[in-house]
């Protein structure tokens, strides 16, 4: 009893000294790489005023700004937090906007993104429904049409 007593002292006090070592938590800011999949989800209104808004997307960002690509005054956009749209009103037109994501570190990504505005009604659409071939009970919608910028399905 003394010897299997003994045992699980000494078994206690092994599992004790190496549970107790100390994890180095730092992080070091300049290794964080720069943000990625940089882009900008785009809806514009229907109702010919051109209303057009903008909401930026990326992986590893904290802030955005965005260029209008119209010559507006680039003041307009502040900046944006993650999950955040800035409204802005375009002529009909095809616009180059520019998205900069601006990571933890300082580090920036920016990217150039076209932009349709079209007073026109989208026409041909074509929708293609289909069962898929791998997944039980799911079913595949496709739209496509001129002059549509998003499908509500």
């Amino acid at each position: 009893m003394k010897i299997l007593k003994y045992l699980l002292n000494i078994t206690l006090l092994v599992v004790v000294v190496f549970a107790c070592s100390e994890e180095d938590d730092t992080v070091n800011i300049d290794q964080i790489s720069a943000p990625t999949n940089v882009s900008a989800a785009v809806r514009v209104t229907q109702d010919n005023t051109g209303l057009t808004t903008i909401t930026p997307l990326a992986e590893g960002a904290v802030s955005f700004k965005v260029g209008f690509g119209d010559n507006s005054d680039p003041s307009h956009s502040d900046i944006l937090r993650p999950g955040s749209s800035v409204p802005h009103n375009y002529e009909e037109g095809t616009y180059v906007i520019s998205v900069t994501a601006n990571g933890l570190n300082g580090s920036s990504t920016t990217i150039n993104q076209t932009i349709v505005v079209s007073f026109q009604a989208p026409q041909n659409l074509v929708v293609t429904i289909e069962n898929d071939p791998t997944v039980s009970k799911q079913v595949n919608v496709t739209a496509n049409a001129e002059f549509a910028l998003f499908y509500q399905v």
